[in-house]
């Protein structure tokens, strides 16, 4: 005989309210990423929520695409190149222009950006409703 299931206690949460809190938990943790690191610029939350699904799409897309092709490097290096790979990733998720951008810090102490950005893009989505 087939018994039903039984109460479950706490929080149950569905598979779309579970993606929502994994990609603003993500932006919480970029932002606080970007507070930790001179070189990481996020102008705000939803910027963050912007590279957060960026960064997402890519891992998701071309990543497995990356990995694929650089197998035998990867085994050479023990695994190591998988790092190369991350940082290529995240590389490219900054070059999309959503006031997020990475900037590379040369030894004299200068800075300079790495970043795409068209001239006059405005940050500021306050205004849209």
């Amino acid at each position: 005989m087939d018994q039903p299931n039984p109460p479950s206690s706490g929080f149950v949460l569905s598979g779309a309210q579970r993606l929502v809190l994994k990609v603003l938990l993500n932006a919480v943790a970029l932002g606080l990423t970007a507070q930790l690191f001179d070189s990481i610029w996020i102008e705000g939350f939803l910027s963050a929520v912007f590279a957060v699904i960026m960064l997402a799409l890519t891992n998701t897309f071309i990543r497995p695409v990356l990995i694929f092709l650089t197998l035998p490097l990867t085994l050479l290096t023990l695994g190591l190149f998988t790092l190369v790979i991350n940082a290529l990733l995240f590389k490219l998720t900054s070059a999309v222009p959503f006031c997020f951008s990475l900037t590379r810090s040369i030894r004299d102490g200068f800075s300079h950006s790495r970043t795409i950005r068209p001239s006059g893009f405005d940050c500021d989505l306050t205004g849209l409703r």
